[in-house]
Protein backbone atom coordinates (compact mmCIF):
# COMPACT_ATOMS: atom_id res chain seq x y z
CA UNK A 1 0.00 0.00 0.00
CA UNK A 2 1.76 3.13 -1.23
CA UNK A 3 1.62 5.84 1.35
CA UNK A 4 -0.17 8.89 1.04
CA UNK A 5 1.72 11.58 -1.38
CA UNK A 6 1.10 15.09 -2.06
CA UNK A 7 -0.36 15.82 -4.90
CA UNK A 8 1.72 18.18 -7.47
CA UNK A 9 -0.28 21.46 -7.51
CA UNK A 10 1.52 22.89 -9.74
CA UNK A 11 0.87 20.16 -12.62
CA UNK A 12 -3.22 20.44 -11.42
CA UNK A 13 -3.15 23.98 -11.12
CA UNK A 14 -1.75 24.47 -14.98
CA UNK A 15 -4.69 21.62 -15.55
CA UNK A 16 -7.18 23.89 -14.38
CA UNK A 17 -5.39 27.28 -15.14
CA UNK A 18 -5.34 25.57 -18.97
CA UNK A 19 -9.37 25.29 -18.37
CA UNK A 20 -10.00 29.30 -17.84
CA UNK A 21 -7.96 29.93 -20.70
CA UNK A 22 -9.73 28.30 -23.13
CA UNK A 23 -13.06 29.10 -21.40
CA UNK A 24 -11.38 32.53 -21.50
CA UNK A 25 -12.03 32.56 -25.30
CA UNK A 26 -15.41 32.63 -24.94
CA UNK A 27 -15.90 35.58 -22.07
CA UNK A 28 -15.78 39.07 -22.34
CA UNK A 29 -12.83 41.09 -20.46
CA UNK A 30 -13.96 43.28 -17.82
CA UNK A 31 -12.25 46.39 -18.35
CA UNK A 32 -9.78 47.38 -15.29
CA UNK A 33 -11.24 50.43 -13.22
CA UNK A 34 -9.58 52.46 -10.37
CA UNK A 35 -11.21 50.87 -7.23
CA UNK A 36 -10.01 49.13 -3.79
CA UNK A 37 -7.15 46.59 -4.07
CA UNK A 38 -8.58 43.02 -5.07
CA UNK A 39 -7.06 41.13 -1.95
CA UNK A 40 -6.46 37.63 -0.86
CA UNK A 41 -7.14 37.10 3.41
CA UNK A 42 -7.60 35.94 6.54
CA UNK A 43 -10.08 37.43 8.49
CA UNK A 44 -9.81 38.16 11.32
CA UNK A 45 -6.24 39.37 10.78
CA UNK A 46 -5.36 39.35 14.40
CA UNK A 47 -6.02 37.01 16.87
CA UNK A 48 -4.93 36.57 20.89
CA UNK A 49 -5.70 33.06 22.32
CA UNK A 50 -4.30 31.07 25.18
CA UNK A 51 -2.46 27.91 24.79
CA UNK A 52 -4.90 25.23 23.85
CA UNK A 53 -8.06 27.42 22.98
CA UNK A 54 -9.22 27.70 18.92
CA UNK A 55 -10.70 30.48 16.61
CA UNK A 56 -12.22 30.07 13.64
CA UNK A 57 -10.34 31.58 10.42
CA UNK A 58 -11.90 32.35 6.81
CA UNK A 59 -9.78 32.74 3.84
CA UNK A 60 -11.53 35.66 1.98
CA UNK A 61 -11.95 37.19 -1.41
CA UNK A 62 -12.02 41.35 -1.36
CA UNK A 63 -12.99 41.86 -5.29
CA UNK A 64 -15.44 44.94 -5.58
CA UNK A 65 -17.40 44.32 -8.55
CA UNK A 66 -14.48 42.04 -10.26
CA UNK A 67 -15.19 38.65 -11.15
CA UNK A 68 -13.35 35.75 -9.84
CA UNK A 69 -12.64 32.59 -11.13
CA UNK A 70 -10.03 30.55 -9.21
CA UNK A 71 -8.49 30.93 -6.11
CA UNK A 72 -5.24 29.49 -4.96
CA UNK A 73 -4.51 29.80 -0.99
CA UNK A 74 -0.93 28.11 -0.06
CA UNK A 75 -0.54 29.16 3.60
CA UNK A 76 2.83 28.92 5.96
CA UNK A 77 2.67 28.36 9.53
CA UNK A 78 4.79 27.60 12.19
CA UNK A 79 3.84 24.22 13.65
CA UNK A 80 5.58 24.26 17.08
CA UNK A 81 3.32 27.01 17.68
CA UNK A 82 -0.29 26.33 16.15
CA UNK A 83 -1.99 23.67 14.70
CA UNK A 84 -4.66 24.13 12.16
CA UNK A 85 -7.26 21.53 11.41
CA UNK A 86 -11.23 21.24 9.75
CA UNK A 87 -10.25 22.99 6.47
CA UNK A 88 -13.62 23.51 5.17
CA UNK A 89 -13.99 24.81 0.93
CA UNK A 90 -17.05 27.28 0.74
CA UNK A 91 -19.80 26.91 -2.08
CA UNK A 92 -18.18 29.97 -4.11
CA UNK A 93 -16.17 27.72 -6.15
CA UNK A 94 -17.39 24.12 -6.43
CA UNK A 95 -14.28 22.62 -8.60
CA UNK A 96 -11.96 21.72 -6.08
CA UNK A 97 -8.17 20.95 -7.00
CA UNK A 98 -6.13 20.76 -4.24
CA UNK A 99 -7.07 20.96 -0.63
CA UNK A 100 -4.36 19.77 2.07
CA UNK A 101 -3.07 20.75 5.67
CA UNK A 102 0.43 19.21 6.17
CA UNK A 103 0.96 19.26 10.09
CA UNK A 104 4.34 18.52 9.82
CA UNK A 105 5.87 20.83 6.94
CA UNK A 106 3.31 24.08 8.33
CA UNK A 107 1.77 24.41 4.76
CA UNK A 108 -2.22 24.33 3.76
CA UNK A 109 -2.25 24.32 -0.28
CA UNK A 110 -5.93 24.95 -1.21
CA UNK A 111 -6.94 25.35 -5.05
CA UNK A 112 -9.89 26.01 -5.99
CA UNK A 113 -12.66 27.50 -9.07
CA UNK A 114 -15.30 27.65 -11.34
CA UNK A 115 -15.42 26.70 -15.15
CA UNK A 116 -19.56 27.93 -15.51
CA UNK A 117 -20.95 31.38 -14.12
CA UNK A 118 -22.01 32.68 -12.04
CA UNK A 119 -18.34 33.65 -10.59
CA UNK A 120 -18.41 34.91 -7.57
CA UNK A 121 -17.63 38.82 -6.82
CA UNK A 122 -17.45 41.21 -4.24
CA UNK A 123 -16.24 39.90 -0.66
CA UNK A 124 -16.70 36.25 -0.31
CA UNK A 125 -15.67 33.29 1.90
CA UNK A 126 -13.35 30.64 0.11
CA UNK A 127 -12.73 28.49 3.00
CA UNK A 128 -12.73 28.02 7.01
CA UNK A 129 -10.36 25.91 9.09
CA UNK A 130 -10.11 25.94 12.90
CA UNK A 131 -6.56 27.27 14.40
CA UNK A 132 -5.10 25.89 17.56
CA UNK A 133 -2.61 27.18 19.76
CA UNK A 134 0.00 25.38 21.30
CA UNK A 135 1.25 25.37 24.43
CA UNK A 136 4.28 27.97 23.25
CA UNK A 137 3.40 31.34 24.30
CA UNK A 138 5.34 33.80 21.89
CA UNK A 139 3.79 36.30 18.57
CA UNK A 140 3.60 33.82 15.28
CA UNK A 141 2.27 34.51 11.74
CA UNK A 142 -0.27 32.57 9.06
CA UNK A 143 0.92 33.58 6.02
CA UNK A 144 0.45 33.72 2.28
CA UNK A 145 3.36 32.11 -0.04
CA UNK A 146 4.05 34.73 -2.46
CA UNK A 147 6.01 32.07 -4.88
CA UNK A 148 9.28 32.41 -2.91
CA UNK A 149 11.54 30.50 -3.10
CA UNK A 150 8.92 28.22 -4.77
CA UNK A 151 6.87 29.21 -7.86
CA UNK A 152 4.77 25.75 -7.07
CA UNK A 153 2.93 27.64 -4.15
CA UNK A 154 2.37 31.03 -5.41
CA UNK A 155 -0.95 32.33 -4.25
CA UNK A 156 -3.26 33.99 -6.78
CA UNK A 157 -6.65 35.03 -7.54
CA UNK A 158 -6.99 34.47 -11.65
CA UNK A 159 -9.89 35.61 -13.98
CA UNK A 160 -10.31 34.47 -17.82
CA UNK A 161 -6.79 33.01 -16.78
CA UNK A 162 -5.14 36.28 -15.74
CA UNK A 163 -3.77 37.01 -12.38
CA UNK A 164 -6.08 39.82 -11.04
CA UNK A 165 -4.39 39.97 -7.04
CA UNK A 166 -3.41 42.81 -5.92
CA UNK A 167 -3.22 42.74 -2.50
CA UNK A 168 -2.52 40.13 0.57
CA UNK A 169 -3.57 40.35 3.99
CA UNK A 170 -1.83 37.83 6.69
CA UNK A 171 -2.84 37.08 10.09
CA UNK A 172 -0.90 37.69 13.34
CA UNK A 173 -1.52 35.43 16.74
CA UNK A 174 -0.60 36.31 20.03
CA UNK A 175 -0.56 33.31 22.27
CA UNK A 176 -0.77 33.94 26.06
CA UNK A 177 -2.38 32.73 28.89
CA UNK A 178 -5.26 34.51 30.18
CA UNK A 179 -5.71 35.35 34.19
CA UNK A 180 -8.42 32.80 34.93
CA UNK A 181 -9.85 35.82 37.57
CA UNK A 182 -13.44 34.04 37.33
CA UNK A 183 -12.27 30.67 38.74
CA UNK A 184 -11.24 32.51 42.18
CA UNK A 185 -14.51 33.59 43.60
CA UNK A 186 -15.58 29.91 43.25
CA UNK A 187 -13.92 29.25 46.73
CA UNK A 188 -15.52 31.60 48.24
CA UNK A 189 -18.88 29.46 47.70
CA UNK A 190 -17.13 27.49 50.01
CA UNK A 191 -18.91 28.73 53.32
CA UNK A 192 -22.30 26.83 51.64
CA UNK A 193 -21.36 23.95 53.56
CA UNK A 194 -22.41 25.80 57.03
CA UNK A 195 -25.49 24.11 55.65
CA UNK A 196 -24.12 20.99 56.66
CA UNK A 197 -25.62 21.50 60.20
CA UNK A 198 -28.48 19.70 58.14
CA UNK A 199 -26.95 16.42 58.56
CA UNK A 200 -28.55 17.04 62.31
CA UNK A 201 -31.56 15.58 61.52
CA UNK A 202 -29.71 12.46 60.95
CA UNK A 203 -31.34 11.57 64.30
CA UNK A 204 -34.82 10.96 62.47
CA UNK A 205 -33.04 7.67 61.99
CA UNK A 206 -34.05 6.56 65.48
CA UNK A 207 -36.92 6.05 63.81
CA UNK A 208 -35.12 2.59 62.47
CA UNK A 209 -36.85 0.75 65.03
CA UNK A 210 -39.19 -0.29 62.88
CA UNK A 211 -36.71 -2.49 61.03
CA UNK A 212 -37.92 -4.29 64.39
CA UNK A 213 -40.08 -5.78 62.16
CA UNK A 214 -37.46 -7.35 60.22
CA UNK A 215 -38.55 -10.22 61.67
CA UNK A 216 -40.53 -10.61 58.75
CA UNK A 217 -38.03 -12.12 56.75
CA UNK A 218 -39.12 -15.48 58.66
CA UNK A 219 -41.55 -15.33 56.20
CA UNK A 220 -39.00 -15.93 53.74
CA UNK A 221 -39.18 -19.46 54.16
CA UNK A 222 -41.55 -19.26 51.17
CA UNK A 223 -38.47 -18.95 48.44
CA UNK A 224 -38.14 -22.67 49.82
CA UNK A 225 -41.04 -23.48 47.87
CA UNK A 226 -40.51 -21.35 44.48
CA UNK A 227 -36.65 -23.29 45.00
CA UNK A 228 -38.11 -26.50 44.15
CA UNK A 229 -40.52 -25.92 42.09
CA UNK A 230 -38.38 -24.10 40.19
CA UNK A 231 -35.68 -26.59 39.60
CA UNK A 232 -38.60 -29.03 37.91
CA UNK A 233 -38.42 -26.17 35.07
CA UNK A 234 -35.00 -27.12 34.46
CA UNK A 235 -35.99 -30.12 31.96
CA UNK A 236 -36.55 -26.91 29.31
CA UNK A 237 -32.92 -26.71 29.10
CA UNK A 238 -33.46 -29.87 27.30
CA UNK A 239 -34.89 -27.73 24.21
CA UNK A 240 -30.58 -26.31 24.51
CA UNK A 241 -31.01 -28.95 21.71
CA UNK A 242 -31.66 -26.51 19.68
CA UNK A 243 -28.17 -24.83 19.31
CA UNK A 244 -27.89 -27.80 16.65
CA UNK A 245 -28.71 -24.94 14.20
CA UNK A 246 -25.70 -23.30 15.40
CA UNK A 247 -24.04 -24.68 11.59
CA UNK A 248 -26.28 -21.93 10.13
CA UNK A 249 -23.23 -19.63 10.97
CA UNK A 250 -20.84 -21.93 8.35
CA UNK A 251 -22.68 -19.39 6.02
CA UNK A 252 -20.31 -16.51 7.75
CA UNK A 253 -17.62 -17.93 5.46
CA UNK A 254 -18.95 -15.66 2.35
CA UNK A 255 -18.18 -12.71 3.99
CA UNK A 256 -14.45 -14.04 4.38
CA UNK A 257 -14.65 -14.08 0.36
CA UNK A 258 -16.15 -10.12 -0.25
CA UNK A 259 -12.38 -8.57 0.39
CA UNK A 260 -10.23 -10.51 -2.46
CA UNK A 261 -12.34 -8.43 -4.69
CA UNK A 262 -11.19 -5.39 -4.25
CA UNK A 263 -8.66 -4.35 -6.38
CA UNK A 264 -5.67 -1.72 -6.20
CA UNK A 265 -6.35 1.72 -8.28
CA UNK A 266 -3.17 1.42 -10.38
CA UNK A 267 -0.98 3.23 -13.18
CA UNK A 268 0.66 0.42 -15.22
CA UNK A 269 3.08 -0.61 -18.33
CA UNK A 270 1.36 -3.07 -20.49
CA UNK A 271 3.06 -5.47 -21.32
CA UNK A 272 4.74 -5.55 -18.11
CA UNK A 273 7.67 -8.21 -19.95
CA UNK A 274 8.64 -8.52 -22.68
CA UNK A 275 12.10 -9.87 -24.91
CA UNK A 276 13.34 -7.99 -27.59
CA UNK A 277 15.67 -8.54 -30.13
CA UNK A 278 18.66 -5.38 -30.79
CA UNK A 279 16.92 -2.86 -32.93
CA UNK A 280 13.63 -4.40 -32.80
CA UNK A 281 10.38 -2.15 -31.46
CA UNK A 282 7.43 -2.88 -29.88
CA UNK A 283 4.00 -0.73 -28.58
CA UNK A 284 3.87 -0.22 -24.83
CA UNK A 285 0.66 1.16 -23.61
CA UNK A 286 0.18 2.86 -20.47
CA UNK A 287 -2.71 1.96 -19.02
CA UNK A 288 -5.22 3.30 -15.85
CA UNK A 289 -6.76 0.28 -13.54
CA UNK A 290 -9.25 2.57 -11.37
CA UNK A 291 -12.38 0.10 -10.83
CA UNK A 292 -15.60 2.02 -10.20
CA UNK A 293 -13.88 4.95 -9.31
CA UNK A 294 -13.72 7.95 -11.99
CA UNK A 295 -10.86 9.47 -13.13
CA UNK A 296 -9.68 13.39 -14.10
CA UNK A 297 -6.16 13.49 -14.42
CA UNK A 298 -3.20 11.64 -14.78
CA UNK A 299 0.44 12.15 -14.62
CA UNK A 300 2.74 9.91 -16.05
CA UNK A 301 6.50 10.15 -15.75
CA UNK A 302 8.48 7.35 -16.52
CA UNK A 303 12.29 6.61 -16.19
CA UNK A 304 14.29 4.49 -18.30
CA UNK A 305 18.05 3.50 -19.34
CA UNK A 306 18.92 5.76 -22.64
CA UNK A 307 21.53 3.07 -23.03
CA UNK A 308 19.28 0.30 -23.22
CA UNK A 309 16.28 1.49 -24.75
CA UNK A 310 14.62 4.51 -26.72
CA UNK A 311 11.01 5.62 -26.75
CA UNK A 312 9.74 7.20 -29.85
CA UNK A 313 6.31 8.47 -30.87
CA UNK A 314 4.19 9.25 -28.09
CA UNK A 315 0.89 9.42 -28.56
CA UNK A 316 -1.80 10.51 -25.82
CA UNK A 317 -4.92 8.61 -25.74
CA UNK A 318 -9.03 9.74 -26.25
CA UNK A 319 -9.92 8.83 -22.30
CA UNK A 320 -8.82 12.31 -20.73
CA UNK A 321 -8.48 14.67 -23.51
CA UNK A 322 -6.63 17.97 -22.35
CA UNK A 323 -2.74 17.33 -22.85
CA UNK A 324 -1.04 19.47 -20.49
CA UNK A 325 2.84 17.73 -21.05
CA UNK A 326 3.71 14.79 -23.57
CA UNK A 327 7.38 14.63 -24.19
CA UNK A 328 10.58 12.51 -24.19
CA UNK A 329 14.41 12.97 -23.58
CA UNK A 330 16.13 9.71 -24.99
CA UNK A 331 19.00 11.44 -23.45
CA UNK A 332 18.29 11.81 -20.03
CA UNK A 333 16.19 8.66 -20.29
CA UNK A 334 12.64 10.30 -19.73
CA UNK A 335 9.28 10.56 -20.97
CA UNK A 336 6.41 13.14 -19.37
CA UNK A 337 3.00 12.84 -19.98
CA UNK A 338 0.23 14.69 -18.15
CA UNK A 339 -3.73 14.58 -19.26
CA UNK A 340 -6.75 15.10 -17.64
CA UNK A 341 -10.40 15.90 -18.19
CA UNK A 342 -12.51 19.48 -17.18
CA UNK A 343 -16.33 17.61 -17.77
CA UNK A 344 -17.42 14.45 -17.27
CA UNK A 345 -17.94 11.98 -18.39
CA UNK A 346 -14.95 10.92 -16.73
CA UNK A 347 -13.33 7.83 -17.49
CA UNK A 348 -13.21 4.74 -15.06
CA UNK A 349 -12.43 0.89 -15.08
CA UNK A 350 -9.31 0.21 -17.10
CA UNK A 351 -8.98 2.62 -19.82
CA UNK A 352 -5.65 3.43 -22.12
CA UNK A 353 -3.93 6.10 -20.99
CA UNK A 354 -1.06 6.92 -23.86
CA UNK A 355 0.97 4.62 -26.26
CA UNK A 356 4.53 4.60 -27.09
CA UNK A 357 6.76 2.87 -28.71
CA UNK A 358 9.72 1.31 -27.64
CA UNK A 359 12.96 0.27 -29.65
CA UNK A 360 16.12 -1.82 -27.89
CA UNK A 361 19.28 -0.67 -28.36
CA UNK A 362 22.47 -2.72 -29.45
CA UNK A 363 23.14 -3.64 -25.77
CA UNK A 364 22.09 -6.66 -24.51
CA UNK A 365 20.92 -7.02 -20.74
CA UNK A 366 17.60 -6.75 -18.44
CA UNK A 367 16.55 -3.00 -18.38
CA UNK A 368 13.43 -1.86 -16.54
CA UNK A 369 10.89 1.10 -16.97
CA UNK A 370 9.72 2.80 -14.23
CA UNK A 371 6.90 4.96 -12.73
CA UNK A 372 8.65 7.85 -11.01
CA UNK A 373 6.98 8.64 -7.66
CA UNK A 374 8.31 12.21 -6.83
CA UNK A 375 11.78 11.52 -6.28
CA UNK A 376 14.20 13.53 -6.72
CA UNK A 377 11.69 16.01 -7.61
CA UNK A 378 7.84 16.29 -6.67
CA UNK A 379 7.77 18.02 -10.76
CA UNK A 380 7.88 14.41 -11.47
CA UNK A 381 5.52 12.68 -9.65
CA UNK A 382 3.05 10.17 -10.69
CA UNK A 383 -0.17 10.14 -9.99
CA UNK A 384 -4.26 9.64 -10.46
CA UNK A 385 -6.54 12.16 -9.20
CA UNK A 386 -10.61 13.27 -9.42
CA UNK A 387 -11.74 16.41 -7.67
CA UNK A 388 -8.29 17.14 -6.60
CA UNK A 389 -7.88 14.15 -4.54
CA UNK A 390 -4.88 11.39 -5.11
CA UNK A 391 -6.08 7.65 -6.19
CA UNK A 392 -2.95 5.95 -6.64
CA UNK A 393 -2.28 2.97 -4.76
CA UNK A 394 0.33 0.83 -6.77
CA UNK A 395 2.32 1.55 -10.16
CA UNK A 396 3.50 -1.59 -12.26
CA UNK A 397 6.51 -0.73 -14.68
CA UNK A 398 8.19 -3.11 -17.13
CA UNK A 399 10.86 -5.04 -17.88
CA UNK A 400 12.94 -5.49 -20.89
CA UNK A 401 14.84 -8.48 -21.96
CA UNK A 402 17.26 -7.51 -24.67
CA UNK A 403 18.83 -10.21 -26.48
CA UNK A 404 20.86 -10.26 -29.37
CA UNK A 405 19.57 -12.90 -31.97
CA UNK A 406 21.53 -13.96 -34.95
CA UNK A 407 20.03 -12.27 -38.17
CA UNK A 408 20.68 -15.66 -40.15
CA UNK A 409 18.03 -17.21 -37.63
CA UNK A 410 15.74 -14.90 -39.02
CA UNK A 411 16.31 -16.11 -42.38
CA UNK A 412 15.03 -19.62 -41.05
CA UNK A 413 11.78 -17.55 -41.80
CA UNK A 414 11.45 -18.52 -45.19
CA UNK A 415 9.42 -21.41 -44.48
CA UNK A 416 8.61 -20.82 -47.91
CA UNK A 417 11.20 -23.31 -48.66
CA UNK A 418 8.14 -25.72 -48.24
CA UNK A 419 7.61 -24.42 -52.08
CA UNK A 420 9.05 -27.78 -53.32
CA UNK A 421 4.76 -28.16 -52.83
CA UNK A 422 4.91 -26.63 -56.43
CA UNK A 423 6.08 -29.73 -57.55
CA UNK A 424 2.51 -31.09 -57.57
CA UNK A 425 2.48 -29.31 -60.93
CA UNK A 426 3.36 -33.04 -62.53
CA UNK A 427 -0.58 -32.99 -62.33
CA UNK A 428 -0.70 -30.83 -65.39
CA UNK A 429 0.53 -33.72 -67.48
CA UNK A 430 -2.50 -35.00 -67.66
CA UNK A 431 -3.36 -32.24 -70.24
CA UNK A 432 -1.88 -34.33 -72.89
CA UNK A 433 -5.32 -36.38 -72.61
CA UNK A 434 -6.90 -33.94 -75.11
Amino acid sequence: MAPIRRLSSFLWFRLFMTALLLAGLAWPLVPLRAESSITLQLNPSTLTLAPGATATVTIEVEASARSVDGVAAFLNFDPARVALESLQVGPAFPVVLLNTIDPVEGTVDLVVGALNAPFPSGTFAVATFEVRALNVEGTTTLTFDRGEPDLLRQSDLTWAGTSILEAIRDLTLEIAEVPTETATPTPTLTPTPTLTPTPTLTPTPTATLTPTLTATPTATLTPTLTATSTPTASPTPTTTSTPTASPTPTTTQLPTATPSPKPQIMLRLSPSTLTLASGATVTVTIEVVAGASMVDGVAAFLDFDPSMVAILKVEPGSALPVRLLSQVNNTEGTLDLVVGALQAPFPSGTFVVGTFALQALNDEGTTELAFNLGEPSLLRQSDLTYAGTSLLETTRGLTAQITSVPLPTATMTPSPTMTPSPTMTPSPTMTPSP
